[in-house]
């Protein structure tokens, strides 16, 4: 089934939101020896890697700005979330390899020694937040291939009128009908002898006086 423009962009806004708080969850701890004496340095995923809360944002401002493009800009900003989706995933990758080298950064800035006293404990939030940034690279690609949205018909567009259908312009009739609001007129030979005029003025008296003069 080809992926539709709405399902894909409500994937990779829950995949998104979905790597960002996984990301902030920690990943990594380990013990480190300070002159107060033996702490935890615990680091989170952004942490782990710095750039891995760079490209989330990344997504978010795509997320905007495809909402707001059409055509094929729409679809070079939905190639710019799957490759942004590719990236939050070889982020998540290279910061789960190598735990030591954000966890040492860290026991640096707290003790002032950047070596551990300790194995590196690991959270299950690393592994997680990969498996949904390759979602989010996935759901990416998808929007990349769903078709554009169609403009549909608005919902004040009066729809045309049988008249028009046909070739008659609205309001016209038919040739030789006579529409119903329009007054009969009588031949102008029959209203010009004396005799019809007398009848009118007669009749306009009948009325006058409240008689019905077509009695």
């Amino acid at each position: 089934m080809r992926p539709t423009r709405g399902r894909s962009m409500g994937a990779v806004t829950l995949t998104a939101v979905a790597t960002f708080a996984l990301a902030a969850l920690p990943w990594f701890s380990a013990p480190v020896d300070s002159v107060q004496g033996r702490v935890e340095v615990v680091v989170a995923g952004t942490g782990a890697s710095p750039i891995l809360g760079a490209l989330i944002l990344v997504v978010a401002a795509g997320l905007v700005a495809y909402l707001l493009a059409r055509g094929v800009l729409a679809r070079v900003v939905a190639g710019v979330l799957a490759l942004a989706g590719v990236g939050v995933v070889a982020a998540c990758v290279s910061a789960l390899l190598d735990p030591v080298t954000p966890l040492a950064r860290l026991a640096a800035e707290t003790s002032g020694v950047p070596e551990l006293a300790g194995e590196v404990s690991r959270t299950p939030w690393g592994v997680v937040a990969a498996g949904a940034a390759v979602l989010l690279a996935l759901s990416g690609v998808a929007l990349a291939l769903a078709p554009p949205a169609v403009a549909g018909r608005s919902r004040y567009e009066r729809p045309a009128s049988s008249g028009t259908s046909s070739g008659t312009a609205p309001g016209a009739t038919a040739e030789g009908a006579v529409p119903p609001s329009a007054p009969v007129e009588r031949s102008s030979g029959a209203t010009d002898t004396p005799a019809a005029r007398a009848a009118q003025v007669d009749d306009w008296d009948a009325l006058t006086r409240g008689e019905d003069p077509t009695r």
